[in-house]
């Protein structure tokens, strides 16, 4: 490890370090893992990058040994990003204690449009499986901390095949980054060269191979080359995010438009989905809080009211305390409750008035937020007289009016006229027929809702009595009067 730090709790970075002060310190057994606080040993050969080890203590965050080429690719990350951000806090194997992570190099901006963003760069020289890179990608991603990874350019494949050297060979860990990051990078300690993956195109080819024709699928990188010392690497950070990418002069513009295009879509598709998992959550956390303090019926009545108005109470659900949002949508739920057991006495009563209530008005409604607003102190009857106001009125008029002709069109209204009786209506207008086989007065006064005035009811009134009521051409039902 590359971090340490003393019996004072100042930090020591191998790498920087001064070595005759170090030795002295370790020789006096005051250098500590800040992590575990178990002794550590300075080692500072000649032939190696100075680190620090532990001696005999198994530490929970540390494993050892550590290869040379990954202390190189670690400093080298470190030193840019020193050299880069110099008021930002940089530190070398910081511990990730909310996520039980460890980070090569952690770094937190202090100031500037980045100012509180966390970046984790790791440099991955060892063999990583795919599930270990998405379990410890998610892990920083919990936390809202942006990781980017280095993978050793060793792992970097081309093709083997005749005339294919510059076609890849993509591995799972690749594809797994690229899939869920869309790049990749690739860094050569010793060179100090970074390459930065982010387009590929594909082509299927027909390489012969012991005299046949074989076809094979084969990855081309464009461009070929986009690769640069990390000294003059650069950052690029969008505006929606402050997702940052890396890039450099030559393929800067290029960079810029697959952020535009590839990246900053894919960001808002995993943004909505936090989104709606975090909306999910705090749904259900309201559930259960109802279950467990209010009686079945109330909760059952706030479920349906959060589910009626999702997006309107959406902020609400995700922000406030299931206490605070009980409290402040209380009233609401005593409401629901109200107008369900006024609208359950409706049955009881002929009023034609409370009949249509009940004909076009829908319990689900009630839940409504915007309906419970435009409620506010009316009882439900009230409210829904006011609100159908037109159509009772002209309902009432009908059924006030013209009783004996709705009782006349329902008697000849038989099982076996209703096709021809509905055939008049229709060419009279098209929503006065009716398609029930048992409809009742209240059915047929109902149909006028939709007329525009008293007078066109009158019309159509007329026209019933001239070509179905006064016409010889139908006969009448002797069976009527059983109706």
């Amino acid at each position: 490890m590359l971090r340490c730090i003393t019996d004072e709790r100042k930090t020591i970075i191998a790498t920087k370090c001064d070595r005759n002060s170090t030795k002295r310190l370790n020789e006096e057994k005051k250098l500590y893992c800040p992590h575990c606080e178990s002794h550590v040993q300075f080692r500072a050969g000649t032939k190696r990058t100075w680190y620090f080890a532990h001696v005999d203590s198994e530490c929970s965050v540390y494993s050892e040994p550590e290869t040379e080429a990954h202390k190189k690719g670690k400093k080298i990350l470190y030193n840019w990003l020193r050299k880069k951000f110099p008021s930002a806090e940089v530190e070398y194997e910081y511990h990730i204690s909310e996520i039980k992570q460890i980070a090569d190099v952690f770094i937190i901006h202090k100031e500037g449009e980045l100012e509180g963003k966390r970046w984790a760069f790791e440099f991955q020289h060892s063999p990583l499986s795919k599930e270990n890179w998405e379990e410890r990608h998610e892990g920083y991603k919990s936390a809202n901390i942006q990781d980017f990874w280095f993978l050793d350019k060793k792992f970097m494949k081309f093709s083997t095949s005749p005339g294919k050297s510059d076609a890849r060979l993509i591995k799972e860990l690749e594809r797994a980054i690229f899939s869920r990051r869309r790049m990749c990078y690739f860094l050569e300690p010793k060179s100090k060269l970074l390459t930065i993956d982010f387009k590929f195109r594909s082509s299927w080819e027909r390489p012969i191979a012991n005299g046949k024709e074989r076809p094979r699928q084969f990855f081309y990188h464009d461009p070929i080359h986009h690769s640069i010392v990390m000294d003059e690497v650069e950052i690029i950070t969008e505006d929606t995010f402050l997702h940052t990418i890396l890039s450099y002069d030559v393929i800067k513009e290029d960079l810029k438009t697959h952020l535009d295009e590839e990246i900053l879509p894919w960001l808002r598709g995993e943004e909505s989905q936090r989104l709606e998992r975090e909306l999910r959550e705090r749904y259900i956390e309201k559930i259960e809080f109802a279950e467990s303090n209010f009686e079945r019926e109330i909760a059952n009545v706030f479920e349906q009211f959060m589910r009626s108005n999702n997006e309107k109470l959406e902020n609400d659900i995700r922000t406030l305390s299931s206490e605070d949002f009980f409290n402040k949508y209380n009233s609401y739920a005593k409401k629901v409750q109200q107008n369900s057991q006024e609208f359950d006495s409706f049955k009881d009563t002929d009023d034609i008035t409370v009949q249509y209530i009940k004909e076009y008005n829908y319990t689900f409604d009630f839940y409504n937020i915007s309906f419970l607003n435009e409620q506010g102190e009316k009882s439900l009857e009230e409210y829904l007289k006011k609100k159908n106001e037109k159509e009772i009125d002209l309902v009432s008029y009908v059924y006030e009016n013209y009783s004996d002709v709705l009782t006349e069109l329902r008697s000849r209204h038989m099982f076996r006229k209703k096709e021809i009786i509905n055939k008049k209506l229709r060419e009279i207008k098209s929503s006065l027929a009716i398609y029930s086989d048992r409809p009742t007065l209240y059915d047929f006064a109902f149909t006028y809702r939709r007329c525009k005035d008293k007078e066109e009811i009158d019309m159509y009134i007329k026209q019933i009595k001239e070509t179905i009521l006064n016409n010889s051409d139908l006969d009448d039902d002797p069976f009527k009067d059983i109706w």
